[in-house]
Order: structure tokens, then C-alpha cells, then sequence
């Protein structure tokens, strides 16, 4: 599971604390893709495979709201048993308020 508890791994932009921080010690968050009501999206690393991932993070304010978390986690699931070449691919994600998926666009 992905934890935001993010540890800094350098010197971070202070408008977005998460660029160039580390998420579950294995994902290292680089660019902004885009943000919306929900969350924010981010091109990352996933270390140590060194594959390109893409982490969408929660708003604090959803991912402290249980009722949320449990509905995220349950589509979260959902989501991971599906197999299609227009569907990303689901790697990981946390109660906290992650999801991790794979950074090529679908078919």
C-alpha cells in the first residue's frame, strides 16, 4: 500500500511539497501532470525497478474522510482485477489517499 507520508529526497518547490519527494520509499515523485477537485497526478520513478509510473494523490482533507478512504480502496480493488488495452494498469495503492499506475497512455 502507498503511504503520502512523504520523506523529501531533495530540494522540493515549496508551491508543491510532493515534486522530488519519496512515497512508500519507492516511488519518487517528479513533474505535475494536473490537478483537479479530487487530487493532484504526478509522474514518478518507481525505485528500484526504475519504471515510469503515474501517482494520483488524494486532497487531505478526502483522504482523512473514512468514508472516502474505504470507497477509494474498494474501487482501487476493482479496478486492479480489470485487463484491458484501454485501461491503465493499477500497481499499487493506500488508504492514505494514493493510487499508482502505469505511465502509458491505453491503446
Amino acid at each position: 500500500m502507498v503511504d503520502t507520508d512523504a520523506h523529501v529526497a531533495g530540494d522540493a518547490p515549496a508551491a508543491d511539497p510532493l515534486i522530488g519527494s519519496v512515497l512508500a520509499g519507492r516511488y519518487h515523485i517528479g513533474a505535475l501532470l494536473g490537478a483537479g477537485g479530487m487530487g493532484a497526478v504526478y509522474a514518478a520513478n518507481q525505485q528500484p525497478l526504475g519504471r515510469g509510473v503515474v501517482v494520483k494523490v488524494m486532497h487531505p482533507e478526502y483522504a482523512r474522510d473514512a468514508a472516502f478512504r474505504d470507497r477509494f480502496i474498494r474501487e482501487a480493488k476493482a479496478v486492479c482485477a480489470l485487463s484491458h488495452p484501454r485501461i491503465v494498469s493499477v500497481y499499487d495503492f493506500g488508504a492514505t489517499g494514493a493510487v499508482v499506475t502505469d505511465l502509458t497512455t491505453p491503446g
